[in-house]
């Protein structure tokens, strides 16, 4: 995995999962207080997810 190869890498990868982790667990939380059904969470999440897998280019701006 060239992407890994360096430092850099590494610590856009690790930068990436620790924001994809936090999306997760802050939108699932917000849901579960507010009462709105969990299924609605998904979907969030999913969008999120997406989002932000499109809207930065991976990898370029970190290099």
């Amino acid at each position: 995995m060239r992407l890994l190869a360096g430092g850099r890498g590494r610590l856009a990868f690790l930068v990436d999962g620790v924001l994809v982790v936090c999306l997760i667990v802050v939108v699932t939380l917000a849901f579960r207080v507010a009462g709105w059904p969990l299924s609605a969470d998904d979907v969030v999440v999913f969008g999120g997810v997406m989002v932000y897998s499109l809207a930065l280019e991976p990898w370029v701006w970190r290099e």
